[in-house]
This record gives C-alpha cells, sequence and structure tokens, in this order.
C-alpha cells in the first residue's frame, strides 16, 4: 500500500512539546508520511502561510510568546483555510469549545497522549475536509446546473423576442437626424442577442481528431491584436491529436484571448502556450494586464456576471460550458496588478467513443477553478 503523505504546520513555542509531537507522529503505524515544519510563533506562522507553502493542516498551540490567548485562532483562520487543531494546555472543554467557535476543526489538551490521539484526530479531520469539499463541490455544481438550465431557457426566448423588432428598426428608411446612436445601439442589442443565443444553444460538440496547434494558429488569425500588446506563442511540437469540436474550442480559446487583450489597456504581452500534460492537452492564455480581483474572481463563471461596461457577462460561462461538453476543465490564475492566466485543459482519448466516456464521466465534478494570488 502507497503510503499517504501529510504535510503539517506546528506551531509552538515549546521544545519538549514539540518532540512529543513528532514522537507521536513518526512513531505512528499507519501508512503515513508526515512532513512537519515549526514555527515558533504566530507571526513566523503567518508568514509560512503568506509564503503560499502547501500545508495539509496545521497544529496550533494557543499559548505563543506575540499571542496568548483564544484569538490566536482566529488570526490563524483569517489567513489560510486550512484545517487547525488546536493544542491546548487548559483542560477546561470550554477552552477547546471557543477555539471551535472560532474556525478550529478539533482540539486536544496537552495531558492527553498525543501517542494516542494526535494521529486520529488529524486523520479525522482531514477526512471531515474532503468529505465537506467533496459536498460543496456537488451542491455548487448543482446549483450551476439548475441556475443554466434556466437561464438558457430565458436567454432563448428574449432573443427570440427581441430579433425580429431589432430587425425591423435596422432596416427602416433612415432618418439623418440620431440614425448613426440608433444603429450603433441596433448592433449593440444584436450582440447581446447573439451571446444570449449562442449561451442557450450550446450543442453538444461535433468530435474530430485535430491538431490543437492549429486550432489556436486559427484562433490567433481572428484576432485584432494591437499594437502597443505583443503577442508570443510558445507550441509544443508533436503534440497528438485531440478529438474535439474546432468550432467551439476555437470559440473558447478566442473568449479568453479577446478578454485577456482587452485587460491590458495600457499595452503588454499576450502569451499563449501548449503542451502535454498526462492524459491531457494544455492550452494556457496569459495576459500582463490588471488582473482580476479576489472577490471577482469566484463569479467569472457565473451567467450575466460582468464588470464590463457593456459586457453581457456569457463569453466565460459559454467558455465552461464547452469545455465542460468535451470532458475537460478550465483553471484560472490571477495576481492584482500582475495578470491572469487560463488554462484549457482537454482529455486525450484514442477514439470519439472513449472522449463521450471522459465528458460523461467529468459531468458531476465542477469544469471550472480558480487560485487568487496576492502581489
Amino acid at each position: 500500500m502507497d503510503k499517504k503523505t501529510i504535510k503539517i504546520l506546528l506551531v509552538e513555542d515549546n521544545e519538549g512539546d514539540i518532540l512529543l509531537a513528532k514522537r507521536a507522529l513518526f512513531g505512528c503505524s499507519r501508512p503515513i508520511e508526515f512532513i512537519v515544519e515549526s514555527a515558533w510563533d504566530l507571526s513566523e506562522a503567518i508568514k509560512h502561510l503568506r509564503n503560499d507553502e502547501k500545508y495539509d493542516i496545521i497544529l496550533l498551540d494557543i499559548g505563543l510568546p506575540d499571542s496568548s490567548d483564544i484569538g490566536t485562532v482566529q488570526i490563524v483562520r483569517k489567513a489560510t483555510n486550512i484545517p487547525i487543531v488546536v493544542l491546548t494546555g487548559s483542560d477546561e472543554e470550554e477552552w477547546g469549545l471557543s477555539a471551535i467557535k472560532l474556525g478550529a476543526a478539533d482540539y486536544l489538551t496537552k495531558d492527553m497522549p498525543l501517542e494516542k490521539f494526535l494521529v486520529r484526530t488529524i486523520v479525522y479531520v482531514l477526512e471531515h475536509k474532503r468529505i465537506e469539499d467533496e459536498l460543496k463541490t456537488a451542491y455548487a455544481q448543482l446549483i450551476r446546473s439548475e441556475k443554466l438550465a434556466t437561464i438558457g431557457k430565458l436567454a432563448a426566448i428574449v432573443a427570440h423576442e427581441l430579433k425580429n423588432p431589432l430587425a425591423v428598426m435596422k432596416n427602416a428608411p433612415e432618418i439623418k437626424e440620431d440614425v448613426d446612436i440608433i444603429s450603433d445601439e441596433v448592433n449593440k442589442a444584436n450582440k447581446i442577442i447573439s451571446d444570449l443565443l449562442q449561451f442557450s444553444r450550446t450543442n453538444k460538440p461535433t468530435l474530430k481528431p485535430e491538431k490543437i496547434n492549429v486550432v489556436v494558429r486559427k484562433t490567433t488569425s481572428r484576432l485584432k491584436i494591437p499594437p502597443e500588446i505583443e503577442l508570443t506563442m510558445e507550441l509544443q511540437d508533436n503534440l497528438p491529436d485531440i478529438e474535439l469540436d474546432r468550432q467551439q474550442i476555437e470559440q473558447v480559446f478566442y473568449n479568453i484571448a479577446i478578454n485577456a487583450i482587452q485587460a491590458m489597456t495600457d499595452g503588454g504581452r499576450l502569451t499563449i502556450k501548449t503542451n502535454l500534460d498526462s492524459d491531457c492537452i494544455e492550452t494556457s492564455i496569459t495576459d500582463t494586464g490588471s488582473g482580476i480581483a479576489g472577490e471577482n474572481l469566484e463569479k467569472i463563471f457565473e451567467p450575466l456576471f460582468s464588470t464590463k461596461a457593456q459586457g453581457t457577462g456569457l463569453g466565460l460561462p459559454v467558455c465552461a460550458l464547452l469545455v465542460e461538453k468535451h470532458g475537460g476543465r478550465i483553471e484560472v490564475e490571477s495576481r492584482p496588478k500582475k495578470g491572469t492566466t487560463f488554462i484549457v485543459k482537454l482529455p486525450i482519448a484514442k477514439t470519439i467513443k472513449d472522449s463521450k466516456k471522459i465528458s460523461e464521466a467529468s459531468m458531476g465534478n465542477s469544469a471550472v477553478s480558480v487560485v487568487a494570488k496576492g502581489e
């Protein structure tokens, strides 16, 4: 049986307690490899967390040199969503319950035999988090699917009702006064309707073997890139063919690239890369624009959400739907004032039948994931 690795941040200033905790962890008979990093006080712990170090769990003493009360839990919780197990010298149950109310997952008193309870508590907390995360993902996917279905029906109705009157306005005899204004507004309305129709008609992909680099080059040939923006392409050679709907994936790349260009109002660099990653082909589109605010990052794939003055908020939801229908996913990383990277991951399938199976299997999982990073 392969060993599971668990990385721990142990926040403790007492050397004896550190040794006891490590002895309990490293003496464990379970197939688990523990990696333990220590922080002697709260300030050092926060530095570890801000350095994007990946921990599975935090063991936190609440009696530290620079923070010696129950509020320590609240400070750490504000800095991270990593599960916290509090280690307290107090044997009063109220301390432990107060810690849980402030965001701790569990607590242990130091008079407990750690060799008996520490590993058991860690395993329980991590398993609870895994189940909780799966439930949140499933619930979010259910809400998203219901929302998309409702908005799709609404989009089709709205588009149908508005298309004909706008066509009449567009083709009516011209009146010199205000005709340009009317024409511009009609064109904007038609763009909104086109987006609504595209969103409501995301058909099942017609899969054919394609070369992803050809699809990327075809997409970039359609882009109108301002002179102040430099286009760089790093396309890996000899990538295997991938079964996809060329028109749909071109639309995905085009929508993302247009957003990237619009984000670089003062110029910058648009970088498109392709590479093979185990069982999928990744296409990344990176801009050096303003980035996406953390509070907006989780919303960018929600239908009708847009930070643009004239945006419909349907471009990225359409991308997510199309990629999901291919059995793939979109990952987003963004740094404020640094830029944003969208990574489109499409599975490699030897046959159309295999690709359909992948797509069906992926429908229960979220097709998008986001990562917000500070400066």
